[in-house]
């Protein structure tokens, strides 16, 4: 599901006559019941053929959609083994289905699943799996590996139909491309929910989106009160300091050594507190699994960054009591009890 996929819901009984070359302007497209990442997700129990029954409580579940050939295409949902619906497969063929990779590990884990029966229910009819496609993400996105099952749409009637057309027209120009072919095959069609594959996937992202703003309004808050902390201790340490200072000025001591002398106990805190923080955030990093997408929460790339980004603020933080240091006047520090 990227790129310019565009997604318009019809009854499925009129859509079935549809091709890529009724879309001027399209790629390619394809139908399905419903899409992942959507609010419509069905799950159904599986039963391998040649395997135990086992107890209910220990019965295998699959969620399915009912697509059309070119779906995948239109998805880049690649094709691993096997081969993508087709003419073959119509109401009066043997069944078949396309699994995705979890459900062949799942379900068939030791052996070749492409040319393997299982059946939807315990009487159901056997059905046989003619390719394997990717994995992906289809009820959330903190899935983990989810076994699915997709049905050849002619062969699995469903009363409701996401059409998806893939485009490198606007996505606006395309929904209304699409209303109108649709119209003229019957005028009294339902169309409803037609968008862009942003609008499709809002949704599912506004979980993701309102932690990470909120996450990211923290993450400020805490870069301002660390920059404040290491001012503070820093200006404190030179203040406490500037006795011992004015001395080393009056002996000949460079500028340089004293921005030095600053800079290095500003290393040391860091040093500290980069380690401290590493440790706690590796301990809690698990607590975010859930709003994490794309990304471990013990990767090092983000540890590094984040590592960099707080070095930074803290050698700003400490430059104006490290400048002010430097401008100490020796005979002036001298005075002072």
């Amino acid at each position: 599901m990227v790129g310019k996929t565009v997604k318009i819901n019809v009854l499925a009984y009129t859509i079935l006559g549809v091709t890529p070359r009724d879309f001027s302007g399209t790629e390619t497209a394809g139908w399905a019941n419903s899409l992942p990442l959507g609010l419509d997700q069905s799950t159904t129990q599986v039963y391998a053929e040649g395997e135990p029954i086992p107890k209910p409580s220990d019965v295998p579940s699959a969620n399915y959609y009912m697509v059309s050939p070119g779906y995948f295409g239109t998805m880049r949902t690649r094709l691993q083994r096997g081969r993508d619906f087709d003419q073959r497969d119509h109401k009066s063929s043997k069944p078949v289905a396309i699994v995705n990779r979890a459900f062949a590990a799942q379900i068939f884990p030791n052996a070749e699943a492409v040319g393997r029966r299982f059946r939807e229910g315990a009487h159901g009819d056997w059905v046989e799996i003619v390719g394997i496609v990717e994995g992906g993400k289809y009820v959330s996105l903190s899935d983990g590996p989810r076994p699915v099952v997709f049905w050849p749409a002619v062969q699995a009637y469903n009363s409701t139909t996401t059409v998806v057309a893939r485009s490198v027209l606007p996505a606006e120009r395309v929904v209304r491309m699409i209303e109108q072919v649709v119209h003229e095959m019957d005028p009294g069609m339902p169309f409803f929910q037609a968008g862009s594959l942003d609008d499709h996937l809002r949704l599912p992202l506004m979980p993701a989106r309102i932690a990470a703003s909120m996450l990211g309004a923290f993450g400020g808050l805490a870069m301002v009160l660390a920059a404040t902390g290491v001012y503070g201790v820093i200006a404190y340490a030179v203040a406490r300091r500037k006795r011992e200072i004015g001395i080393r000025v009056a002996i000949g001591a460079p500028r340089s050594h004293i921005m030095k002398l600053v800079v290095r106990r500003t290393i040391v805190l860091l040093g500290a507190g980069a380690a401290l923080g590493a440790v706690c955030a590796l301990g809690v990093g698990e607590l975010f699994s859930p709003v994490l997408y794309g990304v471990s929460p013990k990767d090092p790339a983000t540890f590094a960054l984040g590592i960099l980004l707080i070095t930074l603020i803290a050698l700003a933080a400490c430059w104006l009591p490290a400048r002010r240091a430097m401008s100490i006047e020796p005979s002036s520090a001298l005075r002072e009890e």
